[in-house]
């Protein structure tokens, strides 16, 4: 794809940003973070699965052993009432 063909397919998307609602007014309870790599991948899906919301998504970058290190996680809300 050249830059010209770029700009034209870019200008066609529609891009939506989705509305944003504070935290405080999602009625979240609890908060829990874990790792989603591929055992903590299936405790956030069950999480999810029993109600919980996916507030964030984020690298957690650190430093052990003289490395430095890259871990996927994610931030999960308990809302105060079951959502349906």
């Amino acid at each position: 794809m050249t830059p010209k063909n770029a700009k034209r397919v870019a200008s066609n998307v529609n891009f939506k940003i989705p509305a944003v609602t504070p935290l405080w007014q999602l009625g979240i309870k609890e908060i829990t973070g874990h790792n989603i790599e591929s055992a903590g991948r299936e405790v956030v899906n069950k999480l999810l699965k029993e109600g919980w919301i996916l507030l964030h998504i984020y690298t957690l970058v650190y430093h052990e052993d003289g490395i430095w290190r890259e871990r996927p996680m994610a931030i999960l809300g308990k809302p105060k009432k079951k959502r349906s």
